[in-house]
């Protein structure tokens, strides 16, 4: 199954590319994405104001819904709770994080809208159950942080699976996500594609 990501920015990049940090975000470091179109187009007019460009871009990039692999090194929080505040908040004050050695992490997004809470928490004036029923009260979009793109995004992309999935006669596409999850593995590990019996 082929899931659609969304990048908002002030480039058209064609393929994911890991540029250069210039503020602290949520998870560090990374390539971001959404499955969200509305907060990709959100990010989009955020950094043009930001960087007072020209333009809003929104790239869109299909990704074979494969993230549940041994393989990868994943993190993902369901919701926003202790550990996912936590996480956060250490990328946004700049600290160290040991053993964050994931190559992709997904879970929701501490937008600007948000600020004002992150800002109590961080003087201690919220604690992290007040913070966390804050941020429960906000509809929060996604994100999904391609940390390693050499190791993650792009083991994906250059798949003989993945090659097979964009050519329709090979009918690949009506398998289940997790039968497709076990042929990416052991091409992985094999080197050598194998197609899912009928």
């Amino acid at each position: 199954m082929i899931i659609k990501v969304y990048h908002g920015s002030t480039l058209c990049l064609p393929e994911p590319a890991l540029l250069p940090l210039t503020r602290r975000l949520d998870f560090g470091a990374g390539f971001y994405t959404t499955s969200d179109m509305v907060q990709a187009r959100r990010w989009a007019c955020v950094k043009k104001r930001r960087k007072m460009d020209s333009q809003a871009v929104v790239s869109i990039y299909d990704v074979p819904a494969v993230f549940d692999s041994d393989k990868l090194s994943i993190k993902h929080f369901d919701t926003p709770d202790t550990e996912w505040l936590d996480f956060v908040m250490a990328h946004r004050m700049g600290k160290e994080q040991p053993n964050m050695s994931y190559d992709v992490i997904c879970g929701p997004v501490a937008n600007d809208t948000l600020y004002e809470t992150l800002t109590l928490y961080e003087r201690g004036i919220l604690n992290h159950s007040e913070t966390i029923a804050r941020l429960k009260t906000h509809k929060l979009a996604d994100q999904i942080v391609f940390a390693t793109l050499k190791d993650a995004l792009a083991k994906v992309y250059h798949s003989r699976l993945y090659k097979s999935l964009e050519c329709e006669e090979t009918k690949l596409w009506h398998h289940s996500p997790m039968l497709l999850l076990d042929c990416m593995m052991s091409e992985l590990e094999t080197g050598v594609l194998e197609f899912p019996d009928e």
